[in-house]
């Protein structure tokens, strides 16, 4: 009836169920594709020169040295297009295609 001496006997922790054994498959991995690439300035004179073209009316007195120069990734554009019109195709509805990855196998892997 009354237990205030008596102490609670501690429960046996419930064992967790094991996750049925998957049968082995290899990994997939996958890599970024990046939006922009980075090219040497020297290499790219037209967009070094758009960049001193846009920079100039801001600071005319001032000399431009570009340490970084990134165009646009063009096998990103077109995976992202392709994307975003076969989706939008389908539902009606708008997209933004936010990362792009690629599938690497086994002997891609070694190429890279």
């Amino acid at each position: 009836m009354f237990r205030f001496f008596k102490h609670k006997q501690p429960e046996a922790p419930a064992a967790a169920p094991q996750p049925a054994p998957q049968p082995s498959q290899p990994q997939e991995q996958w890599e970024l594709v990046e939006n922009y690439l980075t090219v040497d300035p020297h290499d790219e004179p037209l967009a070094a020169v758009i960049a001193a073209a846009v920079t100039a009316p801001a600071a005319p007195d001032s000399e431009l040295h570009l340490r970084r120069l990134a165009v646009q990734n063009p096998e990103a554009q077109r995976v992202a297009v392709i994307a975003a019109s076969v989706a939008a195709a389908t539902s009606g509805k708008q997209f933004v295609v936010k990362s792009i990855r690629r599938k690497v196998s086994g002997t891609d892997a070694t190429q890279v």
